[in-house]
């Protein structure tokens, strides 16, 4: 009976909300209601039912608090995730630092070459126009001096099957470098580029045309071609690159070293060493021990022996500085380093606390409070001075 009116109070929860969330079923809640119903209804019911309703409770009751340490769990690992991939980006933006560096080198280092090929694109670009020209001029000539073999295959163009396509990057300069590069001479160059740089259709065109009055124009026109590619020659440079080779495998060896990977634990524990803890104590034997416990399974201590007059070591004059501990007495202090284990006195000239208690700020100061004196004194522990830092006003 329990099941059907717990299924049904939760349903009614769903169906009252907007949003089928787990926060719509407040679980607590309805559990304590059936507590309440089995209370008032426990009286009818033997024990046996009431524990077996019991445990059905105690499983949902673990069904929601493992849901809740599953989802920590999730959220543990999230935040691990995003700080992994913060990392991550880091290390990204770091080698991005070097990366930007190393393009501006590169560029300083190959400015003087672009600037010497940019020359030299100049004037292969006008060279090949004059190239150009020169094979219309010859090709004019075959046509005039050669009329009644027009149809050879010297002045023939490749046929259909042997062009090649007439594409906008047979033109560019790259490709007539690469042209250039691959050819053993003229003739050899003009025929590679026959259906594009050196195309001559005007012996396709009106005959009557190629005569010795338009082969003059050409002239004209070669001169012209001469006259806008006038450049003047450009003194040749060439460059070689000079590497020191164990420098630069030293910069690989540093670069290697600067970045590491390391477990934050790791990293912490490296930086700041684990806080050692201790036990300062004094006997009336002269002995003076220092305790470690930083370590509960292995505390060890060391004894000193010191002079009857430093002694007194009372809890109420005695305070710890860093690495220091100070006690003050009725006209000296003491300083015992724990780094060293070294004991010093110093007189206090002019001064006389009696019985005192001391005080430390955090800061640069230890506070005294004479029980005899009306003032309050604090001494700086940079410059070793007393001052009076307050003075009482006495009661009547």
């Amino acid at each position: 009976m329990l099941s059907t009116n717990f299924c049904s109070r939760s349903m009614n929860s769903l169906e009252s909300s907007s949003n089928l969330t787990l926060t719509s079923i407040n679980l607590h809640e309805i559990i304590r209601e059936k507590i309440t119903t089995m209370e008032i209804d426990n009286n009818n019911n033997n024990n046996n039912n009431y524990n077996s309703i019991h445990n059905k409770i105690s499983s949902l009751l673990d069904i929601q608090s493992a849901m809740e340490s599953t989802f920590d769990s999730l959220k543990s690992m999230v935040n691990e995730y995003q700080q992994n991939q913060q990392t991550e980006d880091e290390i990204s933006n770091r080698f991005k630092e070097i990366h930007e560096f190393l393009v501006v080198e590169e560029h300083k280092i190959k400015r003087p070459i672009i600037n010497i090929n940019e020359q030299l694109v100049r004037h292969i670009e006008s060279q090949t126009n004059v190239m150009k020209s020169l094979n219309t001029i010859s090709q004019h000539y075959k046509a005039i001096f050669d009329s009644d073999h027009s149809n050879s295959q010297s002045n023939q163009s490749p046929s259909s099957s042997s062009i090649s396509p007439d594409t906008t990057d047979r033109y560019q300069t790259s490709t007539i470098i690469t042209s250039i590069a691959k050819c053993s001479n003229h003739n050899e160059f003009i025929q590679s580029n026959i259906d594009t740089l050196f195309c001559f259709n005007d012996r396709n065109n009106n005959k009557t045309k190629i005569d010795e009055y338009s082969l003059l124009n050409l002239f004209v026109e070669h001169n012209k071609t001469l006259n806008l590619n006038d450049i003047q020659h450009i003194q040749s440079k060439q460059y070689q690159l000079v590497v020191d080779d164990k420098q630069l495998e030293l910069i690989k060896n540093q670069l290697q070293s600067t970045f590491k990977m390391v477990v934050k634990s790791q990293l912490h524990s490296t930086t700041h060493p684990p806080k050692q803890t201790y036990i300062f104590s004094t006997d009336t034997d002269s002995k003076l021990s220092m305790i470690n416990i930083t370590n509960r399974n292995n505390i060890h201590f060391e004894q000193q022996n010191i002079d009857s007059d430093k002694k007194m070591f009372y809890f109420y004059s005695v305070v710890t500085v860093g690495n220091y501990i100070y006690r003050f007495g009725s006209t000296d202090y003491a300083k015992y380093s724990i780094v060293d284990q070294t004991l010093t006195e110093i007189k206090m000239n002019d001064i006389d606390f009696g019985i005192r208690s001391v005080c430390y700020d955090g800061q640069d100061h230890i506070y005294i409070a004479p029980w005899s004196s009306p003032s309050i004194y604090r001494f700086n522990i940079n410059q070793l001075k007393f001052e009076i830092y307050y003075r009482l006003e006495k009661l009547n």
